[in-house]
C-alpha cells in the first residue's frame, strides 16, 4: 500500500538521453548502474589490450633469441651437412657472441626497466649499454628490425669489443663516422622529429653506406 501511494505521489521523470522512464531515484540507480557496467566494460578492455601487449613483447623477446641461438648454432649444422667450418666461421659466430647485438640488448633492458625489483640490474646495464653502443638507451629503446641505426650500433660495437678489429686500419675511420650518425639520431630525438630521417640525407646516407663497406671489408 505505501508502494503504491510512494508510486502516485512521486513525479516521474524521462530520461531521453539514455530512454529511461521512473521516478527520480530509479532513474539514478538505473543511470548508476549503466555507469559501472561501462566502467567493467572498459577495465575489461584495457585489460585485454594489455595482455595482448604482454603477449607480443613476450613474442618478439622469444623471437629475437631464436635467431641469435639461431646464428650462433648455423657453423655447427654446416658442419653437419659437409661443410668444412673455417676461420671466418669462427669469427663471425665469435662477433655473435661477443660483438653488437642491439636488438637483443634492448629486449633485455626493456625485461629489466618492467620487471619489479630490477632496478639496480636495470641502472648497471643501461651504464654498460651506453658504454658498449656510444648511446644512451632511452635514444633507442623503440628501435625496430627494419631500422639503419641497428647495423650502426652493431658495428660501432664490434669495433669497440672484437679483437678483429684492433689491427684493422679503418676502425678509427668507421668508429668516427658512426659517431656522426649517433649524434645526429641524438640531436633528432631532442628535438622530437622521427631519428630514421637522418637517413634521408644525402651525406648520412652515403656515411652508412661507407661505414657498412668497411666493416665488411675486415671480415675474413
Amino acid at each position: 500500500e505505501s508502494v503504491a501511494r510512494n508510486l502516485q505521489t512521486t513525479d516521474f521523470v524521462f530520461d531521453r538521453s539514455q530512454r529511461i522512464c521512473g521516478n527520480q531515484d530509479g532513474v539514478g540507480l538505473l543511470q548508476e548502474l549503466r555507469g559501472l557496467r561501462k566502467r567493467v566494460e572498459e577495465s575489461e578492455s584495457n585489460f585485454r589490450k594489455a595482455l595482448e601487449e604482454t603477449k607480443s613483447e613476450s613474442q618478439r623477446a622469444c623471437d629475437a633469441s631464436i635467431m641469435t641461438m639461431m646464428e650462433l648454432r648455423a657453423p655447427i649444422y654446416q658442419l653437419h651437412s659437409g661443410h668444412k667450418v673455417g676461420p671466418s666461421h669462427r669469427e663471425k659466430r665469435n662477433a655473435v657472441a661477443h660483438g653488437g647485438s642491439i636488438l637483443m640488448d634492448i629486449t633485455i633492458l626493456r625485461h629489466l626497466l618492467s620487471s619489479r625489483g630490477r632496478t639496480t640490474v636495470f641502472t648497471k646495464w643501461a651504464a654498460g649499454f651506453e658504454d658498449v653502443y656510444g648511446i644512451p638507451f632511452r635514444y633507442v629503446e623503440t628501435l625496430s628490425q627494419g631500422s639503419k641505426m641497428v647495423s650502426v650500433l652493431n658495428i660501432y660495437a664490434d669495433i669497440l669489443l672484437l679483437h678483429m678489429y684492433d689491427s684493422y686500419d679503418e676502425s678509427e675511420t668507421i668508429q668516427k663516422m658512426c659517431k656522426v650518425i649517433l649524434r645526429q639520431w641524438k640531436i633528432a630525438v631532442d628535438s622530437e622529429r622521427d631519428p630514421e630521417g637522418i637517413f634521408d640525407g644525402e651525406a648520412p646516407l652515403t656515411m652508412y653506406n661507407k661505414i657498412v663497406e668497411l666493416h665488411s671489408a675486415a671480415e675474413p
